[in-house]
């Protein structure tokens, strides 16, 4: 297992032209089993859901958060290379992109 920074950035457009964009850095965890790359962060302050742990699941071209812990939810996003989401949560968008 690794220590890294990580250097996480946001961005939610709505169709009305709403849009907003976080950004923030914190140390996470990097490592690989069989293959796929993880990636591990605590979330702070800054996003919301203090207490909740984060795991990036990255393996080939599909990526899965999950977020977990605190007094918020739990929750898990996969995502596929070259594919649009539209999420009903607060009408947010997630592209994977590259």
């Amino acid at each position: 297992m690794k220590d890294i920074t990580l250097k996480i950035t946001g961005e939610q457009y709505a169709e009305d032209g709403f849009t907003d964009s976080m950004e923030f850095i914190t140390e996470g965890k990097l490592y690989t089993r069989a293959g796929v790359q993880y990636i591990v962060y605590e979330e702070g302050e800054i996003s919301g859901m203090p207490g909740c742990t984060t795991r990036v699941r990255i393996d080939g071209n599909k990526v899965r958060m999950n977020r977990s812990g605190g007094e918020q939810f739990s929750t898990a996003l996969e995502f596929e290379k070259g594919k649009k989401y539209e999420v009903a949560a607060g009408r947010r968008r997630f592209a994977a992109l590259k």
